[in-house]
């Protein structure tokens, strides 16, 4: 991750091994209005109900997703939502 966005753009990292619950990992973060960007949906679903920013990166697998979360298509569309630009 550090070659694509450099040293400054993240502050910290957590590998979870596929397929892992998220739940207590976003528990550290509740109400801290940190966005979290996922393409699963009920990931997704799980930050909204921790209070984040959840994005939804739409994928095939996720087409028809209706829950709260916002859905994007790339990682420009992130960066404007996040940036206000």
């Amino acid at each position: 991750m550090r070659e694509l966005f450099g040293d400054t753009v993240f502050e910290k990292y957590v590998y979870l091994d596929t397929g892992a619950d998220k739940d207590e990992v976003l528990e550290d973060y509740r109400d801290t209005g940190c966005w979290w960007i996922e393409d699963k949906p009920e990931n997704a679903d799980c930050g909204i109900s921790v209070g984040l920013n959840s994005l939804l990166v739409e994928h095939q697998h996720n087409a028809d997703y209706n829950g709260q979360a916002k859905t994007v298509k790339n990682w420009s569309q992130i960066y404007s939502l996040i940036t206000g630009e």
